[in-house]
């Protein structure tokens, strides 16, 4: 693991790095030791981070299976197109 300013460095992908300083982290953009940006994210926010992420699961998770349960109960009410779009009948 790499250090920069005695802090430990993380490369999480995409170029962004995590550095640890005990009490939150700093994301470094592009490079850690001279990122073009920064932006440092305590445990209260990082919280909210993973709150709102779960929430935008299970959002998704609840939209798709929604779809395939109206898919489901219309299924026999519904025709396909030459080009597979799905139409009611």
């Amino acid at each position: 693991m790499q250090e920069h300013n005695g802090m430990p460095v993380d490369h999480a992908g995409d170029g962004v790095y995590v550095l640890v300083d005990g009490h939150g982290v700093t994301l470094h953009a592009n490079h850690h030791a001279q990122p073009t940006d920064k932006i440092y994210i305590e445990d209260a926010v990082m919280d909210a981070i993973l709150r709102i992420r779960d929430n935008g699961r299970a959002y998704i998770k609840h939209k798709e299976n929604r779809t395939i349960v109206v898919k489901e109960i219309h299924k026999k009410n519904y025709d396909k197109l030459p080009d597979n779009r799905i139409i009611p009948t």
